[in-house]
């Protein structure tokens, strides 16, 4: 079922580019606005905001290449699409682009429909051991990665996007999106055998 975006909140997919290959990777996370209206300043800034968190866990054959936000309304949401250029600075070999970090999003809630994660689909081939776990250096890095872009999602820092916080975003009008507390990278990294192309 779709995803409800409710009047002040935000749904955002953020693209990745990979060279050779013909498809983005997109992960997404759901935020609450700060003030309405989330204009398109507020979107751009916003992209900025991610790609500065976000660019040192690329490589350099990787790039953002777009945010896209859908804004809650009473009606359909609003799109706003935001063309970014923001390429990795790693120079690490990559493992192939079926395998992913997972980062759980947590909440002070219970349940299943309370918990959420988000896939970040670039990991370098010396950060993962041969049974699929990230190292410890390796996860303290995305670890400290995230919990940056979580604490810009809540205003923090410096030039802070038009965010209060990350939510998970339901598919069930019942009940309001949910708070995230925090990031956790997983110690196993995800594999999914239909991204593998041909």
């Amino acid at each position: 079922m779709p995803k409800i975006i409710p009047p002040g909140f935000i749904d955002c997919s953020i693209l990745i580019e990979r060279t050779g290959d013909p498809n983005n990777y997109v992960t997404t996370f759901g935020a609450q606005i700060g003030v309405a209206p989330f204009t398109q300043q507020n979107a751009v800034a916003l992209g900025n905001r991610i790609g500065t968190e976000l660019d040192d866990l690329l490589i350099t054959t990787e790039r953002i290449v777009g945010l896209n936000v859908r804004v809650g309304t009473d009606g359909a949401p609003l799109v706003r699409q935001v063309p970014l250029d923001v390429p990795g600075i790693s120079t690490a070999q990559r493992l192939p682009q079926n395998c992913a970090v997972i980062v759980n999003k947590l909440s002070e809630l219970g349940g299943r429909r309370n918990r959420g994660r988000m896939f970040w689909p670039s990991i370098g081939e010396t950060s993962v051991d041969d049974t699929g776990n990230i190292t410890i250096g390796s996860r303290d890095t995305f670890q400290a990665r995230f919990d940056a872009l979580l604490s810009a999602l809540r205003g923090e820092g410096a030039l802070p996007p038009n965010t209060s916080n990350m939510v998970i975003l339901h598919s069930s009008g019942v009940a309001a999106p949910t708070v995230v507390s925090g990031l956790r990278v997983e110690r196993l990294i995800g594999t999914q055998r239909r991204r593998l192309r041909r």
